[in-house]
């Protein structure tokens, strides 16, 4: 018995450009790198006053070469459009940086996920089981991402909490044409 699979093609987008404002705002944000792909990590402010943490602002080529599916096209992505966005900052719950991009540069533990143990001041640990994007990951009760002293890739298998913290893309910027 045959299997028939539909090809899918994302399609190209046109985001909206981030305004001299909000571009001045995400420069202030040390992005995390994972290979050619820069997240920005942010607390967003929206025009109608809400604000919306563990939002990853991307610029659209950059996430549809690794992605391969805008967030509408996935159900299991939810999107805040950069439209509605009048204030960016650094996102109070990120990991810090030094450790998110040592995850990022130690690649996936297997296909779609990574699992890395946090250690902390107290000599306590936390091992964490997530998708690919991993600067918002949930913290043990009493601990912040300040307490954290080192990061394990791939170790805590067997003891890994599935993270759990729902997160944003905001995309902004064009896709280029793909050469014929």
């Amino acid at each position: 018995m045959g299997r028939t699979f539909t090809s899918f093609e994302a399609g190209e987008r046109t985001y909206p450009v981030l305004s001299a404002s909000q571009r001045d705002q995400l420069n202030r944000i040390a992005p995390s790198i994972d290979g050619a792909l820069r997240y920005f990590p942010c607390c967003v402010r929206l025009r109608v006053g809400q604000l919306v943490d563990r939002v990853y602002l991307v610029e659209a080529q950059s996430y549809i070469s690794v992605w391969g599916v805008w967030p509408d096209q996935d159900a299991h992505k939810h999107e805040v459009k950069i439209e509605d966005v009048v204030e960016i900052f650094e996102s109070p719950t990120r990991m810090p940086v030094n450790f998110a991009n040592e995850l990022y540069r130690a690649g996936e533990s297997g296909m779609g996920y990574t699992v890395f143990t946090m250690r902390f001041r107290d000599g306590s640990e936390h091992a964490v089981a997530t998708g690919n994007a991993i600067d918002f990951v949930p913290f043990p009760a009493g601990q912040t991402a300040a307490d954290i002293i080192e990061v394990v890739p791939h170790h805590g298998h067997a003891r890994a909490v599935d993270s759990t913290q729902p997160y944003y893309w905001c995309i902004y910027g064009s896709v280029k044409p793909h050469a014929a």
